[in-house]
């Protein structure tokens, strides 16, 4: 994650943060994996959160090796798909106004800007952040 060094610590974190009135099963963290076994990138998730049919994109990461190869696009609308198949009807995620690729990726794929939230530090970075969010409509498919 942008501004963060690797460690146990971040890595227990990814696990177990959860937002305020969320319980351990409405967390979802999933692993993507190659052809070879190995994991290449992860999906973090909160289902009905903020609300009842909204499931929180927390993060979606991809080893640098897998990105620029339409990997990010297709890992997103198996996970919309898989989603609104069980129950979602909207998707939010969170992005730092500095990461302007990701900001343009979530456009790219159906996503509006719903508003900028105060400054505030993660890592070593103090950053804006961009909600974002893409309603699901019953019959339809990803972009």
């Amino acid at each position: 994650m942008a501004g963060l060094e690797p460690s146990r610590e971040l890595a227990r974190d990814l696990l177990t943060a959860l937002p305020p009135g969320k319980e351990r099963e409405d967390k979802l963290l999933l692993g993507v994996f190659a052809e070879a076994g190995e994991l290449v990138g992860l999906l973090d998730v909160v289902r009905n959160y903020p609300a009842p049919g909204v499931w929180f994109l927390g993060l979606m990461l991809l080893e640098p090796a897998q990105r620029s190869q339409g990997l990010g696009k297709k890992l997103y609308e198996a996970f919309e798909r898989w989603a609104q198949a069980i129950g979602a009807e909207e998707i939010r995620l969170s992005v730092a106004e500095q990461n302007g690729a990701a900001f343009r990726f979530w456009q790219r794929l159906g996503f509006l800007e719903q508003e900028r939230q105060p400054p505030e530090l993660f890592g070593k970075k103090e950053s804006v952040f961009i909600l974002m969010n893409r309603l699901l409509s019953p019959g339809s498919t990803p972009p």
